[in-house]
C-alpha cells in the first residue's frame, strides 16, 4: 500500500473500522501515526467503549451500532452504519474485525479496502459446523476486498488452505504488541519471585483464569510466583474474585496505555535454564 496522498487531493481521508474502539487503539497504533505523518486524516469507527475518547483526540470518531456476535439485530444496525460510512469518499478503508469486515465488504464503496484479520472466527479448536460456516463466509467475501492481512501463522495457513490467496492479495504481518528484543530474557542474577504476565481480553477463549489457577497451584507447591493479568472483558468479575482471594500473588490491571513497563517487570524475572535461553512463547 502506498502512503503518498493522491495527486490533487488535500488531506485524503482513511476510514478504520473495528467492532470496538479498543481494537483500533492497540492493534495498529503505529499505522495510524504513519498515515497522519504522511498527510492523511484518519477516521475511526467502532462501537463506543472506554477508548473512544482517546481515539477522538487522535482523529475523528464515528460510533457504529455493532456487536461482537452475529445477532440479527446487531447485523442490521451495524450494516446500516457501515454502509453509510463506506459510501463517503475515502482514500482507503481498513477493517479489523470479522463481523465488520463482512459488513464493509458487502457495502458499496469507491476506494480500496484492506481487511486485517486479528483472528478468524474459524480455527482448529472450533466446532466443525461453525468452522464450515465462517470459513465459507470468508471464502465468499475474500474477492470483495482488495487485500487480506493476517497476523499469525495459523490464520495464514488457514487462508492458504481455503484458497483465499487466489481471491485476494494475502499478507502475513508480524503481530501487534511489544518487541521482546527490547527486554532482557537472561538477567545476570535470577530474580524472585517469578513474575507471570497475561495480556488480552478476559474471555473464555483466552482463559485468564488459567493463569490464576497456575499461580495458586505453584504457590501451594512452595514456589514464589506472582502474576499480573491485564485486560477487560466478560470474565472481569471472576478475575476480580480470584485477585481478591490471592492479593499477594495476583494483580489485575483492567486498562493500560503503557504495556511496555509491564513486559519489563515480567521479563526481569525470567530465569535462565541450563543449556538454553528462555524466550517468551
Amino acid at each position: 500500500m502506498t502512503t503518498r496522498p493522491a495527486a490533487g487531493i488535500k488531506n485524503p481521508r482513511v476510514l478504520a473500522i473495528a467492532t470496538v474502539g479498543q481494537s483500533l487503539r492497540f492493534q495498529a497504533p503505529d499505522a495510524w501515526d504513519l498515515l497522519a505523518r504522511r498527510g492523511f486524516d484518519v477516521t475511526y469507527a467502532a462501537a463506543p467503549d472506554q477508548w473512544s475518547p482517546e481515539l477522538a483526540l487522535q482523529g475523528a470518531f464515528e460510533p457504529i451500532r455493532v456487536g461482537r456476535d452475529a445477532r440479527l439485530s446487531s447485523l442490521v444496525s451495524g450494516s446500516r452504519d457501515v454502509r453509510r460510512l463506506a459510501a463517503q469518499h475515502w482514500a482507503l478503508i481498513q477493517v479489523q474485525s470479522p463481523i465488520v469486515a463482512a459488513l464493509a465488504r458487502t457495502s458499496p464503496r469507491n476506494c480500496p479496502l484492506i481487511y486485517v484479520a486479528h483472528g478468524f472466527h474459524f480455527h482448529r479448536d472450533g466446532g466443525r459446523i461453525r468452522n464450515l460456516l465462517y470459513g465459507a463466509v470468508e471464502w465468499a467475501l475474500a474477492g470483495r476486498g482488495d487485500a487480506l492481512a493476517v497476523v499469525c501463522r495459523e490464520d495464514f495457513d488457514a487462508a492458504i488452505t481455503l484458497g483465499l490467496h487466489r481471491r485476494t492479495l494475502l499478507w502475513h504481518l508480524p503481530g501487534a504488541g511489544v518487541d521482546l528484543d527490547r527486554f532482557p530474557a537472561t538477567p545476570r542474577r535470577p530474580a524472585r519471585p517469578l513474575h507471570l504476565l497475561f495480556v488480552g481480553e478476559l474471555n473464555e477463549n483466552k482463559a485468564p483464569l488459567l493463569v490464576a489457577d497456575l499461580v495458586h497451584h505453584l504457590g501451594a507447591l512452595g514456589h514464589d510466583v506472582v502474576a499480573t493479568i491485564v485486560g477487560d472483558g466478560p470474565l472481569r468479575e471472576a478475575v476480580s474474585a480470584r485477585v481478591n482471594a490471592l492479593p499477594k500473588q495476583l494483580r489485575w490491571v483492567p486498562h493500560t496505555s503503557s504495556p511496555a513497563r509491564l513486559f519489563q517487570e515480567s521479563t526481569s524475572s525470567w530465569l535462565r535454564a541450563p543449556g538454553r535461553v528462555c524466550r517468551a512463547p
